[in-house]
C-alpha cells in the first residue's frame, strides 16, 4: 500500500467530517505542518490553512496537540498565537515548540521561564542562540538543572552580569563552577573571581584557556589564601593563634603581605 500524501487534500477533509477520531485529527495535524509551509500558497489558502491550525490547536486530545506541535516546531509560517498557545501547554505538547520554534519571541520564552515549570526551563536552556535576556532570566530564576545546562550550551550568549550571577547563587556547586569555567568565553572579571574560587585542576584549565598568566592566578590565589587566615585569627584563641603563626613562620608562609593585611583590619 502506498504511503498517504504528505500535503492535505480534499480527502483528507472529507475523512475528518466522515471519521472525527484522535487518530485521523493527529494524522491531519502532521499534514499540516508541510501544507503550511508550502511556498505555493496564496494569501487565502494560507489564512485558511492558519485557521485550522488554530482549530486544532484547541482540540481536547493531546496526542492531536503533540502530532500539531511535532510537525510544526520548524515552520515559520506557525501563527504567534499558535506557538504561544503550544509552547504553554502540558510538556508532552509544548517541548517540541520550546525547543526549535523560531516564531516565540525572547519575550515569550522569558515569561515561560518565570512560570516556573523546571522542564520548560532546561528545553528553553538549550536552544540554539539563546539571547542574553532569556539567559537572564535562567540564570535569575529556574531550577540548578537548567542553569547547568546554560552553561553546557556554547551556542547561548551570557552577560558578564548573568555570569556573575550564576557563580553567586552555586559558590558552593564544584561541578556548576566548572561549567562555568568551560564556557567557551570568559570576561576577565569572571575569570579572576573563579581562580580563587576553584580546584587547583580548574585554575590550570581557567590558566590555559581565558588568557589568565600563571603569575596573575597565581596572585590572586594567595591573596585568597590570606584573607582566608586573617579571617580565621579573629575565632582563634591566643594560644591557637601563636601556633598557626609559629607554623607559618617556619613553612615560609608569615609574609611581609599577610602580616600588613592583618594591621589594616586592626588584628
Amino acid at each position: 500500500m502506498p504511503p498517504p500524501p504528505s500535503t492535505l487534500s480534499k480527502a483528507d477533509v472529507d475523512k475528518l467530517l466522515a471519521e472525527p477520531s484522535p487518530s485521523v485529527r493527529a494524522e491531519l495535524a502532521g499534514k499540516l505542518g508541510h501544507e503550511i509551509e508550502d511556498p505555493s500558497l496564496n494569501a487565502k489558502e494560507l489564512e485558511l490553512a492558519q485557521d485550522i491550525v488554530r482549530i486544532m490547536a484547541r482540540d481536547v486530545e493531546s496526542s492531536v496537540r503533540s502530532a500539531l506541535s511535532q510537525n510544526l516546531r520548524s515552520a515559520t509560517r506557525l501563527p504567534h498565537d499558535v506557538a504561544v498557545k503550544l509552547a504553554n501547554d502540558i510538556e508532552s505538547v509544548a517541548m517540541p515548540i520550546l525547543e526549535s520554534s523560531k516564531v516565540l519571541t525572547d519575550a515569550d520564552l522569558v515569561e515561560i521561564v518565570r512560570s516556573g515549570a523546571p522542564t520548560k526551563q532546561e528545553v528553553i536552556a538549550g536552544r540554539q542562540d539563546l539571547p542574553e535576556t532569556v539567559s537572564e532570566a535562567i540564570v535569575s530564576t529556574s531550577s540548578e538543572k537548567a542553569v547547568a545546562k546554560l552553561m553546557d550550551n556554547a551556542t547561548a550568549h551570557i552577560s558578564e552580569k548573568s555570569l556573575n550571577k550564576a557563580v553567586d547563587r552555586f559558590s558552593a556547586n564544584d561541578a556548576m563552577k566548572e561549567k562555568i569555567v568551560k564556557r567557551p568565553v570568559l570576561p576577565p572579571a569572571v575569570t579572576e573571581r573563579l581562580v580563587t574560587m576553584v580546584a587547583e585542576n580548574m585554575r590550570d584549565y581557567l590558566v590555559q584557556h581565558h588568557q589568565v598568566s600563571p603569575s596573575i592566578a597565581s596572585d590572586i590565589v594567595l591573596q585568597s589564601r590570606e584573607r582566608a587566615v586573617v579571617g580565621l585569627t579573629g575565632r582563634s584563641s591566643i594560644e591557637d593563634l601563636e601556633k598557626m603563626i609559629v607554623q607559618m613562620h617556619a613553612s615560609k608562609r608569615l609574609t611581609p603581605s599577610i602580616i600588613f593585611r592583618a594591621l589594616c583590619m586592626g588584628d
